[in-house]
This record gives C-alpha cells, structure tokens and sequence, in this order.
C-alpha cells in the first residue's frame, strides 16, 4: 500500500493552528460571537504575504449525535474573516470521550469529518495517533510492558480504517503523553511507535516539537540528549512540522513562549525530513480566540527561519541523527 501526501507546491510553507471555540449546545446565541478576535484577523493579515497555511482544531460534543451542522457557523465565520489569507487548510481532528479504537462507532465521526472536508475544502485530517484509549486501556500505558504487540495492532487497524474512510489523506500526530504516565519502563519508545503505525498503515505523519521535547524531558533526558535518536522517527513520512507553544505541565514548557530548544528541533527535522512542506506554529490564538501577545515573538523568529529556508531551498544535513549534538 503506497504513502500517499497531500498534493501542495514543492516549496515549504508556514502555517498557524486556530483553536475552534464552539458554543455549549447547537442554539445558544453565544455561538454567534466572533470565533476569532480583531486583533487576531489583523494579525494573520499582516502576515498574509508568509502564511500559505492554516489548520483548525475541532472536537465534536462528547454526548449525543453528531451533526455537521453544529460546526458549520464557527466554520464559515472563520474562513468568511480570513479563509482568503491561506493557500491550503487542514483539519485537525480531536475526538475525546469516544471510547476505544476497537469499539467504538467511527461511522458518525467519519461521515462529519467528510462533510467538513468536502465544505471546507480541508487538504488532510490529522489526528493524534494517541488520541483515545485502545482496548480500552488508557494511551499512557501503550509503551509499558505485555501490551507492545496489542496496542500496536489495534492503533494500525484504527489508522488503516480512518486512511481508507477520508476523503483526503490523513497525517497521524506524534502522540501527546501526559507527565507521570506510566510508560517509562516499557519496551517500546514513542518515536519507534509512530514510526511502525505510519509504515505499516502507509500514512504520513505530523511531528509536534514540543512534544518530541517534552516526552525526552520525562523519559530523563536533558541538554543534547534531547535530541538524540530522530533517526527512529519517520522522518521520509514527515509532511508536516509543528512548533507548539500551548500549555504544558513541564517548567520548561512557558505558554506564549518559544524556547531555544524547538528553534534547534526544527532546524535539525527541516534538513532530515525530505517530504515535509509545512512548518506550522500552534500558539498565537488561543481556545477562546485571542491573540496571545507574547507568541508573537516566537512567530516571528520562526517565520524568518522559514524565509531563510525558502530562499536557501533549505539547509543540508551536517550532523548525525543517531547521536546528541551540542546545540548550534
């Protein structure tokens, strides 16, 4: 079965991650309130010129059924206000309280997910591919000990069966594991377990920076050892690169806040990841839609190391991905 990538220009894009705040229930009038603010709608329009991308993230109500129709107000608010700003979108699929990857009922979830898509003209869905539980056993406990084959095949199944039912291709997310989960004695290393779901289902993945730092951070790793093993990852899978500065639990993690250590991530993925196209950043809007003044900063740094990128057809790899390095 061949990977098959969204189709976009050859050249590196940048993109931003919008939070969907949704109102209680489909009639309150509170859904009517601008989705995003002033200050945001400005924002992106003054960088217009650099961004070719945009992502939402959506969650559909955790009770009840699912109508596409409960989305579509936030939706066409956002793409009417700053749709013209962006040359692509994705959808980001967050679907919590569903149950677990072999149980529950993903007819109802596909079936909006495509009428999104189909709408909005979304060029990928991503997901996390660490999401929900799995056989009914919490996600955190995917990498201990006696589940490594389980967990393995009910999460390829899981991707295989969202690949086949999309209308567009689907990325799978490097997975977000939250701290004092039990997986540090477990025989399989996340980056290991991304890149075995991305080959065996055949899909390209999302790789999220802070979270690649944040779980070396809790398996004990510091300094240059945060950056040692990226070559376990599926970097000849990776379509797209996130910089996240949402909140974390780590003191290291400072919301609003780009830290040096992404900076180098980033530059380190660019140059070992052939097929990626995107570099997005995930932070300058927050859930209630508004701009988060100190993101801004990081924005911008990384918005001039795409540039740099793109004029330099992006930097070549001069260091080894097996090993840490010392940070440039």
């Amino acid at each position: 079965m061949a990977l098959i990538f969204p189709v976009l220009s050859e050249r590196l894009e940048l993109g931003v991650g919008l939070h969907v705040s949704r109102g209680a229930t489909p009639d309150t009038e509170s859904r009517r309130a601008d989705i995003v603010s002033t200050d945001v709608v400005a924002a992106l329009k003054r960088y217009a010129a650099d961004l070719g991308h945009v992502f939402v993230s959506w969650q559909p109500r955790e009770l009840g059924p699912v109508d596409p129709a409960d989305d579509f107000l936030a939706y066409d608010e956002i793409f009417e206000r700053i749709g013209h700003c962006f040359a692509s979108r994705s959808l980001r699929r967050e679907p919590l309280g569903r149950g677990a990857f072999e149980t529950y009922r993903r007819g109802d979830l596909l079936e909006l997910t495509n009428a999104l898509v189909d709408r909005y003209a979304f060029a990928w869905v991503n997901e996390d591919v660490a999401r929900s539980s799995i056989q009914r056993k919490p996600v955190p406990g995917l990498l201990t000990r006696g589940s490594r084959d389980e967990v393995l095949r009910a999460a390829i199944r899981h991707t295989q069966v969202m690949r086949a039912a999309l209308m567009v291709p689907l990325l799978i997310e490097f997975p977000g594991l939250a701290e004092g989960a039990a997986l540090f004695d477990g025989p399989l290393h996340a980056y290991e377990f991304l890149r075995i779901v991305a080959h065996e289902a055949a899909v390209a993945v999302t790789i999220d920076t802070r979270r690649l730092i944040s779980y070396q951070c809790l398996i004990g790793k510091r300094g240059a050892e945060l950056f040692a093993g990226l070559d376990r990852l599926p970097l000849d899978s990776c379509y797209e690169i996130r910089v996240s500065v949402s909140p974390g639990r780590s003191s290291e993690m400072r919301y609003g806040s780009l830290f040096d250590e992404q900076l180098e991530l980033v530059e380190r993925l660019v140059r070992a990841c052939p097929n990626v196209r995107v570099i997005t950043f995930e932070g300058l809007v927050d859930d209630v839609g508004q701009l988060v003044p100190r993101a801004l900063f990081g924005f911008e740094i990384l918005r001039r190391m795409v540039a740099s990128w793109k004029r330099a057809k992006r930097p070549s790899a001069s260091f080894d991905l097996r090993l840490p390095q010392p940070a440039t």
